[in-house]
Formats: C-alpha cells, structure tokens, sequence
C-alpha cells in the first residue's frame, strides 16, 4: 500500500499525540497516587505533634505581637524625643530656624 506524504503525516502526527497522550495519563495517574499517599501520611500523622506545633505558632504569634508594640511604643518615644530635641534646638521640619 501506498501511501501520500500527507497521508504518512497525519498517522505520524496521530502516533505522536497517542503518545503525548498516554504520557499524560501516565503522569495524571502518578499525581493521583502521589496526593492520595500524602493524605493518608496527614491523617496518620500523631494529634500530639499537631498539637506541639500549633502551641510553637501561637508563642512566636505573641512574642511577635510583643515585639511590634514595643517597636511601636519605641518609636513614639523616639519620635517624641526628636520632637523635642528640635524644638529646643530650633529645628523645624528638617531645617534650622532663622
């Protein structure tokens, strides 16, 4: 049988996308495996380590609320100095008084 250049085209072109496409569920049926063996390894993971864990989250939580209001009450008073340091100075927004 004999074939055309367009006719060997298209069955080559038809092979290259059966191809591409058992490619793909390869790859889909791996990424279904891969996110079903990750959530069986979420659900048997031990309640005390979640615990402990969220316990850490919540002390770094309030120690950095801590630290951003004392950042904050700091440079107020930092602010509140140079406010003063240029009053008596006779500095007005960045310039000397004349």
């Amino acid at each position: 049988m004999v074939l055309s250049l367009q006719e060997e085209a298209r069955i080559k072109n038809s092979q290259e996308l059966i191809q591409l496409l058992r490619e793909l569920q390869r790859s889909t049926s791996q990424a279904a495996r891969e996110i079903g063996t990750a959530a069986h390894q979420v659900r048997n993971y031990p309640v005390e380590v979640l615990n402990q864990h969220r316990a850490r989250m919540e002390q770094c939580m309030a120690k950095c609320e801590a630290a951003a209001i004392a950042s904050k009450e700091y440079f107020d008073e930092s602010r509140a100095a140079m406010g003063a340091y240029g009053r008596n100075c006779g500095v007005i927004r960045g310039g000397w008084k004349v």
